[in-house]
């Protein structure tokens, strides 16, 4: 083991070294005192040469060794250019050859030996720390250890000592600090104390009077900065400090005007911001005091005056010459510019109106190839394969393309909407796609030819939902529009038992007189129509091939050979009985006048379900037709089968059948049940396929969904009444039931045992806690509401509207329309059409006629509102509420508020 050394022998070792060191520093600074004395010599011996000229006394004068004597090419510091020019100043005179020889000699021997003599303390250096850079590698390798046990100690002896000292001063702090709270004598000494050590120092110290300036300016200017309260107090402390400075003081009220009149000078002068400010309100308060007060204004006048009659001089006489020719130009201009603006103004609302009617004609004939809706010429765009084949179209949408537009001619122009194809650019199948599972067989003509009654008798799952006719003045209920009114219920029915009910035909033909009843008790009557039972037969015959779930119904077929052999004996009896009755009323048609009976039979005879002529007297016939047979009980028109008068026909049967298929069953869930859509209209899903429930690649929104079935171009959907309510309800039913799950479990304080609870409930309800939740339901009360509530918003910005205009939809009186719903069902277009025929096109399309008042609702808007034309001037915002009226059309209410409109108070 080493020895370790001690403190003081470290010492020792440090002040040797240190001595060593000013040692060598004194030896090379007294090395060249030697050479600057030696040079001074020479320089004296110079002089005194040129005195005597005797060289040998400069031999004798200088004695050095030989042995000191170095080679010349050692010299290699700075200052030998120094010495050079010394020494050869000192020679400009003209000597000797022999003198200059020695000299230089002297010069570099004492310089060679110079420098020898750094050179070797240099090396000597570099040996020893060579030599101390070893030994402290060795000792630092053994005595790792050893020092980390020191540390160690040291450290623990050290935390020793600061724990001893620590704790007499902190029981001094706390016996100190207990003493100032506790005695107030010697808390207020203290103070004293200290405000007189403070005041002292501050007085008599340069420093400490700095910092603690320095200190209270950041003092203040932090709580400043943080203390709202502070900067309060300070403002208005500095406010009435100044003002009383201000009216006290002259001097300082006189500094004050003249500042302030410079710094607006200069920021009038500087400023461009500044100055038209300034100068707009003095502007503004000149006008101010004209308009207020009427001396100001009088002298202004005659101010005015007295400077327009006095200067008089050749410059003001031109200035009025020129004004006056510039009023006379501006007042040609304004009068052109006026007749201008009013032809351009009437130039493009001809244009606008010619570009409305144009659009408006056009309705929803392009169909795209991709979903199969029928839309808008703004809403597709035409459809290029080549474009869709460069980008790495997917081959299931090729397909899909191509089997859709197969038997379109190529000379026909194809379109696509623009949804589908950012789809198909991305590489994605759209959710409404036909190719998604929303393809549609076709409809057989079995499921075709059934009314309404019949339809129901078919299906699975009875819908049962109250619809109206909407009748308004005149209008009768045949040629009226339909309206729900009531909740929507389904329930499983029996039709195997149902059909096999149904009183046995005749004849194919055969009419039966059905009522369709929720229960068998009941007395209302849910519907009533005149069926066809082998028509229900055919229907359930072809469906049980096509439909998975007619699988199990079983229908026994009715044999030819039944219906012939019987139909004499029926023909009697119908024959018999239709005596007695005309009979009984033979005294009843005697004293009705001939002409009444005449048009009743061609009136009967005339009428049938979608064959209206055209007649004058219009109001008569709607009176009649209650009283009409056919209309009432939905029979087909003439054949030679049936017989013209339908009255001897339906009294055949005096007590009409009653048919209740769901009675047994109960009610089925609208969400949960997911084949509910396909078993309630079979005859819109011949096979099963196609509903909303189905499972897909892509899900699809139910919104989206609805348009897919509405819009399309198969007007399947769109011209069956009870769907459209079906879809309407069930879409306001998933809406009604996602806020109260959203209400449950975000907003409402209640669990779901609390519900029990009867004044839980009504206090939430009394409170509108619960009914404010269902305003995302469209239509709704609470819905309307919020809607009125932003309305009251844009008063309280804008103020009140300007005006407020109402749009009502003349369906019946556009032409448009009728053209739109004529091309669509294929028929060839008319000049004009009767009234029966415009409310029956109504009555057939309504999803159309909708679709046609919102595109020419929001064309005029465009065009003649919001921009364009804009009749009523420049519009700033717009309200707008679209409600049915009545009679089922759509018509909207509308506030509109025009920038620099007049305010009336």
């Amino acid at each position: 083991m080493v020895r370790k050394k001690s403190v003081a022998s470290k010492a020792k070792t440090r002040k040797e070294s240190y001595k060593r060191q000013q040692e060598i520093r004194s030896k090379i600074s007294r090395s060249w005192r030697i050479l600057l004395v030696t040079i001074k010599a020479i320089k004296k011996f110079l002089r005194f040469r040129r005195i005597v000229k005797n060289k040998s006394d400069s031999k004798k004068c200088v004695n050095i060794s030989q042995n000191d004597l170095i080679d010349s090419n050692c010299f290699n510091y700075r200052n030998h250019k120094e010495i050079k020019s010394c020494f050869y100043n000192t020679m400009q005179l003209p000597t000797e050859i022999d003198d200059q020889k020695i000299i230089k000699d002297i010069l570099n021997k004492i310089v060679s030996r110079v420098s020898r003599l750094q050179n070797e303390r240099i090396r000597q250096c570099k040996k020893r720390n060579n030599k101390k850079q070893i030994q402290n590698e060795i000792n630092n390798e053994s005595c790792d250890d050893n020092i980390s046990e020191k540390n160690n100690l040291t450290k623990k002896k050290a935390s020793r000592k600061m724990v001893l000292r620590k704790k007499p001063s902190s029981r001094s702090k706390k016996f100190y600090q207990n003493k100032y709270k506790t005695n107030i004598a010697f808390r207020d000494k203290e103070k004293k104390r200290i405000n007189s050590y403070i005041s002292m120092k501050y007085h008599t110290s340069l420093n400490t009077r700095e910092k603690i300036k320095s200190q209270s300016k950041i003092y203040y200017f932090n709580k400043y900065r943080d203390n709202s309260n502070f900067r309060d107090k300070v403002k208005t402390q500095s406010k009435i400090t100044i003002l009383k400075k201000y009216h006290s003081d002259s001097d300082f009220r006189d500094k004050v005007k003249t500042q302030s009149k410079i710094t607006i000078l200069n920021k009038y002068h500087t400023n461009s911001n500044f100055r038209n400010k300034y100068k707009a309100r003095m502007k503004t308060e000149v006008l101010k005091k004209y308009y207020t007060n009427n001396s100001i204004r009088l002298k202004m006048i005659q101010t005015a005056l007295n400077s327009y009659h006095i200067n008089k001089t050749l410059t003001t006489q031109k200035s009025r010459q020129l004004y006056n020719q510039r009023r006379r130009i501006l007042k040609k201009y304004s009068n052109i510019e006026s007749h201008k603006s009013i032809i351009k103004h009437s130039n493009l609302y001809i244009d606008k109106l010619k570009e409305f009617r144009k659009i408006i004609q056009e309705g929803p004939d392009y169909v795209c190839i991709s979903c199969g809706l029928a839309l808008f010429r703004h809403q597709v765009i035409p459809f290029i394969k080549e474009k869709y084949s460069k980008e790495g179209i997917l081959s299931q949408i090729e397909k899909h393309i191509q089997v859709n537009f197969n038997n379109n001619s190529s000379m026909q122009q194809q379109w696509i909407c623009r949804l589908c194809s950012d789809k198909i650019k991305k590489q994605q199948l759209p959710a409404r796609a036909i190719s998604n599972k929303l393809e549609l067989c076709k409809i057989p003509s079995e499921l075709k030819r059934l009314n309404n009654l019949e339809k129901h008798l078919i299906a699975l799952r009875l819908p049962f939902m109250k619809i109206l006719n909407l009748t308004s003045g005149k209008l009768s209920s045949r040629l009226s529009q339909k309206g729900t009114k009531g909740p929507l219920h389904c329930v499983p029915s029996d039709v195997q038992e149902t059909v096999t009910t149904l009183p046995r035909p005749v004849d194919k033909s055969m009419m039966v007189r059905l009522q369709l009843k929720r229960r068998l008790k009941y007395k209302a009557i849910w519907e009533e129509q005149l069926i066809n039972p082998t028509d229900v037969r055919d229907a359930l015959l072809i469906l049980t091939k096509i439909h998975p779930a007619y699988n199990n119904i079983k229908i026994k077929e009715i044999d030819q050979n039944y219906l012939t052999s019987d139909q004499q004996n029926n023909d009697q009896n119908n024959t018999d009985l239709a005596i007695e009755l005309m009979h009984a009323n033979i005294s009843e048609k005697e004293n009705l006048p001939e002409e009444i009976s005449i048009s009743e039979e061609n009136h009967i005879k005339s009428l049938a379900l979608g064959d209206i002529n055209n007649n004058d007297n219009s109001d008569e016939e709607i009176d009649e037709d209650n009283n009409d047979a056919r209309t009432k009980y939905n029979i087909g028109t003439d054949s030679c089968i049936q017989p013209s008068d339908f009255h001897d026909f339906l009294l055949f049967d005096k007590e009409p059948s009653v048919v209740a298929p769901a009675e047994k069953n109960k009610l089925s869930s609208l969400l949960t049940d997911k084949t509910i859509e396909a078993l309630a209209f079979p005859h819109l899903f011949p096979d099963g396929k196609g509903s909303f429930d189905e499972e897909r690649e892509i899900k699809i929104k139910w919104k989206e969904y609805c348009k897919t079935r509405l819009f399309s171009s198969d007007s399947r959907f769109a011209a069956d009444s009870s769907y459209i309510f079906f879809l309407q309800y069930l879409g306001d039913l998933k809406q009604v039931y996602s806020g109260i799950n959203i209400a449950f479990r975000k907003k409402l304080p209640i669990n779901a045992k609390q519900t029990l609870d009867d004044t839980q409930m009504k206090f939430l309800m009394n409170k509108d806690m619960i009914y404010r939740h269902l305003q995302c339901v469209r239509g709704s009360p609470q819905y309307w509401h919020k809607r009125l509530k932003d309305l009251f918003a844009m008063t309280r910005q804008l103020g009140f509207p300007t005006f407020f205009l109402t749009l009502s939809c003349a369906d019946l009186r556009w032409k448009e329309f009728n053209d739109t719903f004529v091309r669509h069902t294929g028929a060839p277009i008319k000049e004009s059409y009767t009234f029966e025929e415009k409310t029956k096109l109504l009555r057939a399309n309504p999803v159309l006629a909708a679709r046609l008042f919102e595109k020419r609702f929001m064309t005029f808007m465009n065009f003649f509102i919001k921009s364009g034309a804009s009749c009523l001037g420049k519009v700033n915002d717009w309200f707008a509420r679209i409600e049915m009226q009545l009679r089922g059309s759509p018509h909207s209410h509308m506030p509109i508020w025009v920038e620099n409109a007049p305010k009336y108070i």
